[in-house]
């Protein structure tokens, strides 16, 4: 039996800091998961999806996953 966990948190109305002023209406969206396979484990992914644009990347962590993850949200609004 295959377990997915799935963590996921929307933002609405991000600041724009390439835009410099005001707030422009967005949503952004970070996803968290792994996938159990009976053979093998999968390693944990973070998405980062904003606007048609996506960040991913594959760790072993779930924790390390999720920080990633949030680095990227961060380092996306400098």
């Amino acid at each position: 039996m295959s377990k997915k966990f799935q963590w996921r948190q929307l933002w609405r109305n991000v600041p724009d800091h390439s835009v410099g002023t005001g707030v422009l209406s967005t949503e952004m969206s970070m996803r968290v998961h792994r996938e159990d396979g009976d053979t093998h484990r999968k390693p944990w992914r973070w998405e980062l999806h904003h606007n048609g644009v996506v960040c991913k990347g594959d760790v072993n962590d779930k924790v390390e996953a999720m920080q990633k993850a949030q680095d990227a949200y961060i380092a996306y609004l400098r």
